[in-house]
């Protein structure tokens, strides 16, 4: 399991950091004007448009900062990969962990995003009175293909600050999987590759073993 380097952008609006880096320098100082100018909401704010129609269940967006994200669409093999991941965490699992797939996190007033695997810790009602915090949350998994440097960049540093304690990136384009623990304001403490022929461990589930072959299929 080799160690990574990952960049860990500063400021808060960690998808204005992400954008403005791919924007030609001559363009930035506008786009900042413009994102000053923006409206940002809060997670009531939110479903009070869903509930005004404004958008449906069935539109794939996501709060993140307080921007509305859309999110792009499934390819199956990030489908099929997502599914793989439910089969083998509730057969490894059992009744020790409630297994979510694309459902809210709410991970802060601003930011709740929709993870493609959220292990929860099991509580009575299954999350029906209210979505799960980070404290409730024992492990995130993103599966990524051209979304992998978006996710990377952005998404896992959200988890990092609102303390969620281990987050799976699992990159179909390299065929790897990279585990991140740590979480503090700046980022992961701990970023790292495991292969294709190596096992992955949750940390709140030391004596499970997942074989990453077993997730890329």
């Amino acid at each position: 399991m080799a160690p990574i380097d990952i960049p860990h952008p500063h400021g808060v609006g960690l998808l204005d950091n992400f954008f403005l880096a791919r924007l030609p320098k001559s363009k930035r100082g506008v786009a900042k004007i413009i994102q000053a100018q923006r409206r940002l909401f809060t997670v009531d704010e939110y479903y009070k448009m869903a509930e005004a129609g404004i958008f449906t269940e069935d539109d794939r967006v996501e709060l993140l900062e307080g921007e509305i994200v859309q999110m792009p669409p499934i390819g199956s093999p990030h489908g099929g990969t997502v599914k793989q991941l439910i089969r083998l965490f509730t057969s490894r699992l059992g009744d020790r962990a409630i297994v979510s797939a694309q459902d809210p996190v709410r991970l802060a007033d601003n930011s709740e995003p929709q993870p493609d695997i959220a292990v929860l810790r099991p509580r009575p009602d299954f999350y029906r009175a209210s979505h799960p915090m980070p404290e409730e949350v024992l492990l995130l998994v993103e599966v990524g293909d051209s979304t992998i440097a978006y996710d990377r960049q952005v998404k896992v540093l959200l988890y990092a600050r609102a303390g969620i304690p281990e987050v799976w990136l699992v990159d179909l384009t390299a065929q790897r999987v990279e585990v991140y623990q740590g979480p503090s304001a700046q980022g992961y403490a701990e970023a790292r590759l495991v292969g294709r022929d190596s096992m992955l461990m949750p940390s709140a589930f030391p004596d499970v073993t997942v074989r990453v072959d077993e997730v890329l299929g």
